[in-house]
Formats: C-alpha cells, structure tokens, sequence
C-alpha cells in the first residue's frame, strides 16, 4: 500500500502519516466553522489535495469488507490508522506477537539442538 500510495504522490504518503485537518475559522459568534474551500490559500489546497488523493488510494486498493470499515473516512491518516489496527494490532498487540514469535524460535532451537545430540 505504502508504494502504491507513493506512487500517486509523494506528498499524498506524507499525508496519509501525518493526517490532515479542515481548515477552520471562528465566526461573529465566536463558533468554530469550517472555512470555505474557495478562500483556501494554494498552499493549504494542495495539503488537501494530496489527502484527497491519499484517501482516493486508499480507497481502491482495499476489498469491499475492508472498505466498508473505512468509506466514512475523509482523512487519509483516519482511514489508515482503522486498517493498522484492524490488520496489524495495537502497539501492545505487535508486542505480544513479537515475544510469542521469540518464544516458538527459541523453542525450536532447542528441538533442533536436542536432535542433533
């Protein structure tokens, strides 16, 4: 996913770990709204743009299951954080894999070493 991403654009990648947010502005009644998108400067368009292209990536590259979990998304950080967990674990989860992983090696080493005596 990581190169098909990059592949679109550098940028889109960029976006998809760091993630993104609409641009906001406080009002006469001093209540945060969205700014409208034609007031965007360049800059700010193309850092949406390149979420757009991110979550358009995305999108197509996951199967009708996985994608019914992240459709709701409109930030690619969003959707991909959704399907590192779903497919990866939480960083606690990675763990426990990685010491049940060290523990089957060491175990097998030690068949292994007991055979050839």
């Amino acid at each position: 996913m990581r190169a098909f991403i990059k592949a679109l654009d550098e940028k889109a990648w960029q976006a998809t770990l760091t993630g993104w947010t609409y641009l906001t502005k406080t009002d006469d009644a001093m209540k945060t709204i969205l700014k409208l998108e034609e007031t965007w400067s360049m800059e700010k368009d193309l850092l949406a743009n390149y979420n757009s292209k991110a979550l358009n990536g995305i999108f197509n590259a996951v199967d009708t299951n996985q994608f019914k979990h992240i459709s709701t998304c409109e930030i690619a950080n969003d959707s991909w954080k959704i399907l590192e967990i779903t497919y990866e674990g939480t960083l606690a989860i990675k763990m426990s894999k990685l010491q049940l992983l060290a523990t089957r090696v060491g175990e097998h080493a030690k068949v292994l070493e007991d055979a050839q005596l």
